[in-house]
């Protein structure tokens, strides 16, 4: 399966920051099995918790993110990536996150922007910017942050597309538009580095690491 080059900048930023994923790990909405991009956080700790609300997922924590059933500063890492944009809440998920991680423990986020609404658009709600974001996590206390920009012009046009094709014509068609769209998916990529200034206001969203 293609993935979005949102995907691939995301899998790549975890990828840089696995030396921070140590000691017991929370990954919030993550599943065992049949994770959607290449990074696996099993690789580089045995120690790892889901907590999913979908039972099918097979969670070790069946529970929403907005009350997780653990005592305070129990994690020494928490994962959310892709999670925020279904909360209806993010201050009181934040809180929780805040709440369960330990001192100088370190929390990844990662939530879209200019990015196509989820296949289950039943529960997607929500897109933030980056001064939102900012201010959402001072509010609930962690003032160490690290924000990156995911992609520019060159990914956004091409997620959108990948998605816009998924919805079009017959399966014939769609499977000639995803193949030509692989072909041109590395034109995009250089669409991004060509545009590299306009990131600040042409986005696909951030990856944030932040520190208790």
């Amino acid at each position: 399966m293609m993935h979005s080059l949102r995907r691939d900048s995301l899998d790549r930023l975890l990828e840089a920051n696995r030396e921070l994923f140590k000691g017991k790990i929370l990954d919030l909405g993550g599943k065992k099995e049949g994770k959607r991009g290449s990074f696996d956080i099993s690789k580089y700790s045995k120690d790892v918790t889901y907590l999913n609300i979908d039972i099918s997922s097979n969670p070790d924590i069946h529970s929403s993110a907005d009350k997780i059933p653990v005592e305070d500063f129990y994690y020494d890492c928490v994962i959310a990536t892709e999670l925020l944009e279904y909360i209806s809440d993010p201050k009181k998920v934040m809180g929780e996150i805040h709440r369960v991680t330990k001192k100088n423990g370190r929390v990844f986020i990662s939530v879209p922007l200019l990015h196509p609404i989820h296949g289950d658009f039943e529960f997607d709600r929500l897109r933030f910017t980056e001064g939102y974001l900012v201010n959402l996590f001072k509010e609930v206390g962690f003032a160490d942050q690290e924000i990156h920009i995911m992609g520019s012009v060159g990914s956004v046009i091409f997620d959108i597309l990948k998605v816009s094709f998924g919805y079009a014509g017959s399966s014939r068609f769609r499977g000639l538009a995803s193949y030509l769209l692989f072909l041109f998916k590395p034109f995009f990529s250089l669409l991004d580095r060509m545009t590299e200034n306009h990131k600040s206001f042409i986005n696909t969203g951030y990856f944030v690491v932040l520190k208790k």
